[in-house]
């Protein structure tokens, strides 16, 4: 059995997706408030200048955009660019960065230097430099053409049609959308979805209650989700394999209606007062998906309804806010189709405090570090990516309106890693923390040591020569340890001469690997690593310890290896 079709028998729609608006991700964390006295002001800043083209043409693509984003997460920056491809970010505090550029119908490239032609995936700026000649590539996308028909073969004006991926996020392999928002079948049923990179896909229509934005376009109440040919059941939907710059055409999608139902219910507050306007999310089956497949507003007596919805089981989810708290219920339509209440609770904060080894003086500013605390069951936790806090000037930090289990990390700079961490005495370094029941006042205690595990080498071709801008994937030899994030996996790509460096991995067991291309969106799955394992070099790390190793790169791109293999954990 497939990982997607073992993901498909957790489901009764068979699978987990993002489909509808964007989720806001909830996160609030208490600012150091010495923050502000800084000196960045008067001190000299870097820029980054450069240009966007096409790699087919050298040409500059229209309505390109490049995203700025630092190291640590803190600054980000988005810039349109003019007429020729140009763009300048200027005003960059010292740093390392990395740039990004899309524009419609286009995949986003590499960065190269002017230069070194490098294959850059961190730009060093320091202060008072200008980084120019930076050339960001731009190649065009992939495309999927077909038809969605009804059961009869007459064409279905209205549907969203959604290019679906595999990607990995609170601990499980889900379908999600890709390219943006969903193109819509015309009067003559026909799709076309464009701007994809290569690799694997799904097509999914999503018609009736499951369509996006103003469902009044398209009412088709009571089809469900449905798979390329024309299934229900990710299971049984059809994988196309696609590449750049090429126009794939399908079969006809066929859509079938079944027997559909209303879902009502109300959104009460913590005091049972009725919540007007709560937003409520309904995701399919009982395995939570990354995005609204539903979405409907209650009224201004928190009472709400959505139409013509098919049987099966569902989550319900109400958006959390500033200023109200969090709800979700498991639903089984139409045997659960009596007034649902979901009542929304506030959430708990996660509170803790650094320690150091002893000996040791941390060279860097509490502001340095950052508190992530990711989501592992979104049955109990708000869909989006987690928080994110702020360290204090007295090394503690706060982080609040929190749900259900989460795994904490901890981004450090160069030189640190987490050691340990402790709540109540007890270890939970490597063990989601189900904030729902700690002990009010209970404080996390984070343990930083400057005995850093550190993997280096270089990475050569069939021919013995450096492989430059390559990718190299470590990652723990115990597949359960996969789902801890990047304590346990890493990756790092070459430089022009194929040298690679990695730093922070957790002691233990690894394999290590080198591919020639992958794509930095998709490659953190669980059936990625079931790929590279049988070709891939093993090793151990101890406390502290520096490995240095040569690999020998695997041709090619991830998305055309062989099929993932079956995750066997």
């Amino acid at each position: 059995m497939t990982g997607i079709a073992r993901l498909a028998a957790r489901t009764s729609l068979g699978t987990a997706l993002i489909v509808g608006c964007a989720l806001p991700v909830l996160v609030r964390g208490h600012q150091d408030p010495h923050a502000s006295r800084t000196d960045a002001a008067v001190q000299p800043t870097g820029a980054i200048h450069g240009r966007v083209i096409t790699a087919a043409t050298g040409r500059p693509p229209g309505g390109a955009v490049v995203t700025l984003e630092s190291s640590d997460r803190k600054i980000g920056r988005t810039e349109m660019v003019d007429d020729t491809g140009r763009f300048e970010l200027n005003g960059l505090p010292s740093g390392t960065y990395e740039l990004r550029a899309s524009a419609p119908g286009f995949v986003a490239g590499e960065v190269d230097d002017d230069r070194s032609r490098a294959n850059i995936t961190g730009l060093r700026v320091s202060a008072g430099q200008v980084r120019d000649g930076i050339i960001l590539h731009l190649t065009a996308g992939a495309i999927i053409s077909g038809r969605v028909v009804d059961a009869s073969g007459e064409p279905v004006d209205g549907v969203p049609v959604y290019a679906m991926r595999v990607e990995f996020a609170a601990g499980k392999e889900r379908l999600v959308p890709v390219a943006g928002r969903p193109r819509l079948t015309d009067d003559r049923g026909a799709y076309r979805v464009f701007g994809l990179g290569a690799g694997d896909y799904f097509l999914l229509a999503a018609p009736g209650a499951f369509s996006p934005g103003d469902r009044s376009r398209a009412e088709l109440p009571g089809y469900p989700l449905t798979f390329l040919p024309h299934s229900p059941d990710a299971a049984h939907a059809q994988q196309l394999r696609v590449k750049a710059g090429e126009e794939t055409s399908v079969e006809d999608l066929v859509i079938t209606q079944v027997r559909s139902y209303d879902l009502f219910g109300t959104v009460i507050d913590e005091r049972s007062r009725p919540a007007p306007n709560a937003d409520v999310i309904v995701l399919p089956g009982t395995d939570a998906a990354i995005g609204a497949v539903a979405s409907v507003r209650a009224g201004r007596d928190g009472v709400f309804r959505l139409r013509k919805i098919p049987a099966g089981s569902y989550l319900l989810q109400v958006r959390p806010t500033s200023t109200s708290g969090f709800a979700s219920a498991l639903v089984d339509v139409p045997d659960s189709l009596s007034h649902v209440v979901l009542q929304q609770r506030s959430g708990a904060s996660a509170r803790g405090a650094f320690a150091f080894d002893e000996g040791a003086t941390p060279a860097f500013r509490p502001g340095d570090l950052s508190v992530v605390l990711s989501p592992t069951d979104f049955t109990r936790s708000p869909l989006g990516t987690g928080a994110r806090g702020h360290v204090l000037r007295g090394w503690t930090f706060e982080v609040t309106g929190v749900w259900g289990p989460h795994l904490l990390d901890v981004r450090t700079p160069s030189g640190w890693m987490v050691a340990s961490v402790t709540l109540g005495g007890e270890d939970v370094t490597d063990t989601p923390i189900d904030f729902d029941h700690v002990p009010e006042g209970e404080i996390l205690r984070v343990h930083l040591t400057n005995r850093v595990t550190q993997i280096s080498g270089t990475v050569v071709d069939a021919s013995g020569r450096p492989a430059p801008h390559s990718a190299v994937v470590v990652f723990s030899r115990e597949a359960e340890q996969w789902t801890l994030g990047p304590r346990y996996v890493r990756r790092a790509d070459t430089s022009a001469s194929g040298m690679f460096q990695i730093e922070g991995l957790a002691p233990g067991e690894y394999f290590a690997a080198a591919v020639e291309r992958l794509s930095k969106g998709h490659w953190f799955r669980p059936s990625i690593f079931n790929e590279l394992r049988p070709t891939a070099s093993e090793l151990s790390l101890t406390k502290g310890q520096s490995r240095v190793i040569q690999l020998r790169v695997l041709a090619g791109s991830i998305d055309r290896l062989p099929a993932a293999a079956p995750d066997k954990r």
